[in-house]
């Protein structure tokens, strides 16, 4: 049997299919309507960074020094991309408002977007092009809108040459509805142009009429028409240590290669051990979960409030205990103490690695994290050595 994680798919899109050859086959196949839900948020208009489109100054100078080279950034490899009539057909009014009309406006721009209109010619020359710019990847950005699918094969031949295909993984995919808490972070470019329609501006920085210098309203910015900052508590901490809403960026970070192999080596040694000695097995089945209260010690003590571990859940009141950190399941519906729930895997990988790292084993000053469980968890390492 295979276990798969429900978070593999978003692993692999997010972290190993990220070449600019994988973007520029598959860019081809979006249909018309999902043009604009790509997982990114957009930096620039086109490639030469003639037209900024971030909701902030900071974003915008974030977007220079960190993203420059994420060919998910920029508006015009979208485009290139595209079925034009069918793009025109069903979003030319409000693309046009948002941006195409700042473009048009200044100089070159007109010219511009009529070289981007059906501008691919193969797959190669498209990758070319991508290239001459120095952009080296196409990285998505992490959200909970949707849950990603995928569906794997392997194909196995007999030795009469008759072929079997094996379904290895298959997870299907899911809107999450109202539960998209990750869209106060980070809504996607959709919700940018809906956004643009209400403030009646452009999303082009430069245009006169940006929609963050529009005299509507106090101030008729993108987070302002979220409506969350500043109403909660939760919510002034999130926009002062990350930034505005709807400008924050979010990118899965990969384990390091060292990390995985190592992890993987360990899983291929037990369980080869586990099939060597059946009452190994046996007694490693009978090991219960074990759950832990983990906390920073320096989180404890006076008089803290905790508002909680996800910056996607920021309407809950303050508590008197830590919360957990955030997940992609976030739902914000209910406020629980942070618990750590350890497996018999985790429990024997960890107390190898204390075996491997200590001269003297002592799981003592690793449990002192845990503050009401701290007994259990050296019973649940220990057991494990």
């Amino acid at each position: 049997m295979l276990e798969v994680q429900p978070s593999y798919p978003r692993a692999i899109l997010l972290s190993e299919q990220t070449s600019v050859r994988t973007a520029v086959e598959a860019l081809p196949s979006l249909l018309t309507r999902l043009t604009f839900q790509i997982y990114t948020q957009y930096c620039w208009v086109d490639v030469e960074k003639r037209w900024e489109l971030a909701h902030t100054r900071v974003r915008q100078e974030r977007c220079t020094a960190q993203y420059d080279t994420n060919a998910a950034v920029y508006l015009e490899l979208l485009l290139r991309n595209v079925n034009w009539s069918a793009f025109l057909g069903r979003f030319e009014s409000s693309f046009m408002f948002s941006v195409g009309d700042a473009v048009v406006a200044s100089r070159g721009g007109a010219q511009w977007l009529v070289s981007v209109q059906n501008a691919r010619v193969s797959a190669d020359d498209e990758v070319a092009f991508w290239d001459s710019h120095g952009l080296t990847h196409f990285t998505m950005q992490w959200g909970n809108m949707l849950s990603i699918g995928m569906h794997e094969t392997i194909a196995i031949t007999n030795a009469f040459g008759w072929p079997q295909t094996l379904s290895t993984t298959n997870i299907a995919y899911a809107s999450r509805g109202a539960l998209w808490t990750t869209v106060i972070q980070n809504w996607y470019f959709f919700n940018d142009l809906w956004a643009s329609s209400v403030a009646n501006g452009s999303l082009v920085r430069s245009a006169p009429n940006f929609m963050a210098n529009n005299t509507l309203g106090p101030s008729m910015t993108v987070e302002f028409i979220t409506g969350v900052y500043p109403f909660t508590a939760a919510s002034v901490i999130v926009h002062d240590a990350l930034g505005p809403f709807e400008s924050v960026d979010i990118f899965l970070v990969a384990p390091p290669a060292s990390v995985r192999t190592l992890v993987a080596t360990f899983q291929a040694s037990l369980i080869a051990a586990l099939a060597a000695d059946p009452r190994l097995l046996a007694a490693l089945t009978q090991w219960p979960s074990v759950q832990l209260d983990a906390t920073p010690i320096s989180w404890r003590g006076g008089s803290r409030t905790y508002f909680g571990g996800s910056p996607m859940c920021v309407f809950g009141a303050g508590s008197t205990f830590v919360q957990p950190s955030f997940l992609f399941q976030d739902t914000c519906s209910s406020q629980k103490p942070a618990l750590i729930t350890l497996q018999p895997m985790p429990r024997i990988f960890g107390a190898t690695a204390i075996n491997t790292l200590q001269r003297s084993p002592n799981t003592h000053p690793i449990c002192e994290v845990c503050e009401s469980t701290t007994q259990l968890c050296v019973s649940a390492l220990h057991d494990a050595h």
